[in-house]
């Protein structure tokens, strides 16, 4: 089952700690998995992820690496409901009740066909009023799930309604007090910076790069990484770190990412 699934706290920051986690295995599929539909109960069999190698990162926190990325949910092929409950842990039935509402509603019947589950998920999510954190991140996978296919304008409108509700989630004492929420501050700079938005993203890494608690961990080399990419106008999804012999340059030299002589045999 899929982390949103689970009772486990969607966080990115685990995302982040696994950064420099190497296993020695490529992507590999789980048993199949027969289960029941919780809101139409048409049984079917769900081919899921089992494990994965994560070899970095992206800005967005995105793994990169032969892993599944967001991890598969099941989906239902009759009434395309996404959400289940985890492993042993039945959903409540009060949130079972919700789940068929949000399913049965004229929004999300009238998705189109290939729909991604995560873009599925959020809907479920906002008829069921979940956190704006939670919403924020689920529109965000969901727009990972839209990258590789031709529907751009939906990409785009899942990185939207992600930088809305992290807006939300942001405005919260909570969410930037004494402990700030690392994570959705540094995903809210990605957002506008992948929506050319270059002048906000600089002013929003300004108000964070001096507090306490983003200058230790990964936060000095995301802030840094987003400061190169800000100065060369770069809108496109990139890594935490650029690829070994890489380097960013400024506008009027050149406003890509340009390849260097590796310096060691060791660089890949």
């Amino acid at each position: 089952m899929s982390f949103l699934h689970s009772r486990r706290r969607f966080s990115l920051l685990a995302v982040a700690g696994l950064f420099s986690f190497v296993s020695l295995r490529a992507l590999t599929p789980a048993p199949p998995a027969r289960l029941t539909c919780t809101v139409c109960r048409t049984e079917f069999v769900a081919h899921l992820a089992g494990s994965g190698t994560q070899t970095g990162m992206r800005l967005d926190f995105r793994p990169t690496g032969p892993i599944a990325s967001p991890w598969t949910l099941p989906e239902c092929p009759k009434c395309r409901n996404v959400r289940f409950g985890s492993e042993g842990k039945p959903l409540a039935e009060s949130e079972l009740k919700s789940i068929r509402s949000a399913v049965q509603s004229a929004r999300f019947t009238h998705l189109p066909a290939g729909t991604p589950t995560y873009h599925r998920l959020a809907v479920i999510f906002e008829a069921q009023k979940n956190s704006p954190r939670e919403l924020a991140m689920t529109w965000l996978a969901a727009s990972w799930q839209w990258e590789s296919g031709p529907n751009r304008a939906a990409e785009l409108e899942c990185r939207k309604q992600s930088a809305r509700w992290l807006d939300r989630h942001l405005d919260s004492k909570t969410a930037t007090g004494t402990t700030p929420d690392f994570e959705a501050i540094l995903v809210r700079a990605d957002l506008h910076r992948r929506a050319g938005e270059f002048e906000a993203a600089d002013a929003w890494i300004k108000r964070w790069s001096a507090h306490p608690a983003f200058r230790t961990g990964l936060a000095p080399r995301m802030i840094q990484r987003q400061r190169e990419l800000i100065t060369a106008r770069i809108s496109t999804a990139e890594p935490l770190e650029p690829n070994p012999g890489t380097r960013t340059t400024t506008p009027g030299k050149a406003t890509r990412l340009q390849l260097r002589k590796p310096v060691s045999s060791g660089s890949k």
